[in-house]
């Protein structure tokens, strides 16, 4: 099973895993699943709106020792899309900022909670992101990563 989360509404994204989406507001605090969680920008695949700026947190159980966020695809030229650590969202626990087009990479953050921030200017927009985020339960879980 796999959640998608894509803030706002207008989400029409339609993935081979058959999966559905949960319009989010900002600053809400979302739960990762163990199976892991799918986030996209809002109106993914559709551009996402001018003057947007939102922050999601998103936490795991407990137990959780880390999240893994694989970042699937980002198109954001000249916006930024920023990603923290823990749960109080400021400049010190910044982990990435984000800008431009890349595909295919991870991050690993030592802690139970991540922050995502999306921030888009007037100009223009483009696709978005489209990222995975899931939990691991040990340090050793991080050196089997998929």
């Amino acid at each position: 099973m796999c959640i998608n989360v894509a803030a706002g509404e207008g989400n029409t994204f339609n993935n081979q895993n058959n999966c559905s989406f949960i319009p989010v507001e900002c600053f809400e605090e979302i739960a990762v699943p163990e199976s892991g969680i799918n986030v996209t920008s809002p109106g993914y695949p559709n551009y996402y709106p001018d003057n947007y700026d939102c922050t999601w947190l998103f936490y795991g159980s407990n137990d959780t020792f880390g999240i893994v966020i694989n970042i699937v695809k980002y198109d954001i030229e000249s916006d930024f899309l920023t990603i923290g650590h823990g749960q109080n969202i400021t400049s010190r626990s910044k982990v990435a900022r984000l800008t431009g087009t890349s595909s295919d990479w991870m991050i690993v953050v030592y802690e139970s909670a991540v922050w995502i921030n999306f921030l888009s200017d007037y100009g223009r927009s483009s696709t978005g992101y489209v990222l995975r985020l899931t939990p691991t339960y040990n340090e050793g879980m991080l050196n089997n990563r998929n």
